[in-house]
């Protein structure tokens, strides 16, 4: 082989090489965006840590959330609902006091058993992207799962300005 191939070979080889290496960084680094993407929303660090969970439903103007935690240590969970809406007037309604709180008992994956959610006892299954209610919950038994609580805010902001406000850029809590 003349002389003059042999370095021409060598960069070959060496931007072969290279690109296997970018393509294989690439590849951990989508995987593992898309673990990221699939988790609960865990905040805390330990196993000894809740787990966070949200998820919602909408219909006609109406904005739904459950937002839940599991505690581990004997997989107590707590909740709130809060429900988004406008009025006739077009004013922006937020209800999520005290009394739209709740707590019940973890099954596997943030499913549970309430027996104050809406009043009434209730079973809550998650599986995959869907919360799934035994009786419905604000007149809805199939939910989609969220990451956490900004989605359901980006929801009804986004049917406000479609909607209710057309000239807005989003109304604030207080309906201005």
């Amino acid at each position: 082989m003349p002389a003059s191939r042999s370095p021409r070979i060598a960069l070959i080889a060496g931007v072969a090489v290279l690109a296997v290496a970018v393509v294989a960084a690439l590849t951990v680094l989508l995987l593992s965006k898309n673990e990221e993407q699939r988790a609960p929303d865990t905040k805390g660090g330990g196993e000894n840590s809740p787990q966070h969970y949200a998820a919602m439903a909408s219909r006609e103007g109406n904005f739904f959330l459950i937002q839940w935690m599991v505690h581990p240590d004997g997989g107590q969970v707590q909740g709130r609902q809060t429900l988004v809406y406008f009025s006739d007037s077009g004013r922006l309604v937020r209800e999520d006091g005290s009394d739209k709180n709740f707590t019940g008992t973890a099954g596997s994956d943030g499913s549970f058993q309430s027996q104050d959610l809406e009043g009434s006892p209730n079973t809550a299954t998650v599986s995959g992207a869907t919360l799934t209610f035994a009786v419905s919950v604000f007149n809805e038994k199939v939910w989609k799962m969220i990451p956490s609580a900004a989605v359901f805010d980006q929801a009804w902001r986004q049917y406000a300005c479609e909607h209710q406000y057309p000239s807005c850029s989003s109304p604030d809590s207080n309906g201005t």
